[in-house]
């Protein structure tokens, strides 16, 4: 999903640029997230594997620790 498809426009959108290889990020480096049904939510990056196709995030606020495959309707960008 990008900005210009996401399904409540009403919601606010990611600033950032997306972040197609999550390999590229860094423990500790805050993302916005974007999920399939347009809910956007702040968190850092706790872990993630190697390769990037595995990630673990943790919500701002609530702290909710989730993890996340590559593969997963969900879009990271980065925050600005």
């Amino acid at each position: 999903m990008t900005r210009a498809t996401a399904k409540h426009h009403d919601k606010a959108l990611p600033a950032g640029r997306i972040v197609r290889k999550w390999k590229h990020l860094e423990p500790g480096t805050w993302v916005e997230a974007l999920s399939e049904d347009g809910e956007l939510s702040r968190a850092y990056v706790d872990d993630l594997a190697a390769d990037g196709s595995i990630i673990w995030l943790v919500t701002e606020g609530s702290g909710h620790r989730s993890l996340h495959l590559k593969t997963d309707p969900l879009t990271l960008y980065t925050c600005e």
